[in-house]
């Protein structure tokens, strides 16, 4: 552009030059407001964003236990499905059999000879133990339902914590669950395993209240008339009493510290197969207490609440 100069002295270019610098610096400021709009109206989503994460995150951490004590059950289930198919396959003759060599273990018992279930991993190097009542060759030698708190969980021989990962274990150098008098069975479990619930309810047992055995083909039932709670060296309530049947259940407590050890002793009664059956099978069992299904509903009705929220406010900040 020629360089004019009016009569007044100014300099044409130089205003034609700061109009374009002036409607430069104009579209500049127009640009970095809007960026700076964009940038604001992104980062007042992030706490939102952020809230609504842990939100989630939380809701997993917490039906994390619901949902491995559901696997848990399943697993269960099949195992106890499995040993009782195995044990249908078997002749009579034969569950007689091995019915008699765990009675004739437990005459040679004059009195428990045990030690803290909980104090030191009881893994059994004994070959004449573990093939006893062992008809599936893999340690399984029946299962316990217990209606009062629902669960239906397999029975291993020892209390090694391979075995407590996965069910109840049977304490070596306590009588063999086949009952009898002058036979007191351990039975065995953890509280508050992440991964199954097992004997984590046993406190809401009450006397009375009943647990049922299955080793082959025999079904034992045990009602509960003494509960304890002792020093892991406090072993006399675990003795053999000469004119008794007692299995005891022992879980340590208090929850979460395990000082100390529960025991839930159970006397064997008398009922017939009709009324065991009537018992049980009018009762279904459930992978989910009532107060994990109220959880579960709560938390769905607020994450339904939180989600609609969240798209009310992002819709707003559009």
């Amino acid at each position: 552009m020629e360089n004019k100069i009016f009569p007044d002295g100014t300099n044409y270019k130089k205003i034609e030059d700061n109009k374009e610098k002036n409607l430069f610096d104009a579209n500049k400021n127009i640009f970095f407001d809007e960026y700076s709009y964009h940038e604001k109206h992104q980062q007042s989503k992030l706490p939102l964003l952020g809230f609504f994460i842990i939100f989630i995150v939380g809701i997993g951490l917490m039906f994390y236990p619901m949902v491995n004590n559901i696997i848990s059950n399943s697993r269960h289930h099949y195992v106890i499905s499995s040993y009782d198919n195995e044990v249908e396959g078997t002749s009579k003759l034969k569950r007689e059999e091995l019915f008699e060599r765990a009675q004739e273990y437990n005459k040679a018992l004059k009195h428990n000879s045990i030690q803290d279930v909980f104090s030191t991993d009881k893994t059994s190097n004994d070959t004449v133990y573990d093939s006893v009542l062992n008809i599936t060759s893999d340690g399984l030698m029946g299962y316990i339902e217990i209606p009062k708190i629902n669960i239906k969980v397999p029975i291993y021989h020892s209390t090694s914590e391979e075995v407590l990962e996965k069910g109840v274990g049977h304490l070596k150098g306590s009588s063999l669950p086949v009952g009898g008098i002058g036979t007191h069975a351990i039975l065995a479990a953890h509280r508050g395993l992440p991964t199954s619930k097992l004997f984590s309810d046993l406190d809401r047992v009450v006397i009375g209240d009943k647990f049922y055995l299955f080793v082959l083909d025999e079904k034992l039932v045990y009602q509960v008339d003494s509960i304890d709670i002792v020093n892991p060296d406090e072993l006399d309530l675990l003795d053999i009493y000469p004119d008794k049947d007692y299995v005891t259940l022992v879980t340590c407590t208090p929850y979460g510290i395990n000082t100390q050890r529960l025991l839930v002793r159970g006397v064997r009664i008398e009922e017939s197969e009709k009324e065991i059956a009537d018992e049980l099978n009018n009762r279904e069992l459930i992978y989910l207490s009532r107060d994990d299904q109220l959880l579960i509903g709560i938390s769905i009705i607020l994450l339904i609440i939180i989600v609609v929220l969240f798209i009310k406010i992002l819709r707003k900040k559009k």
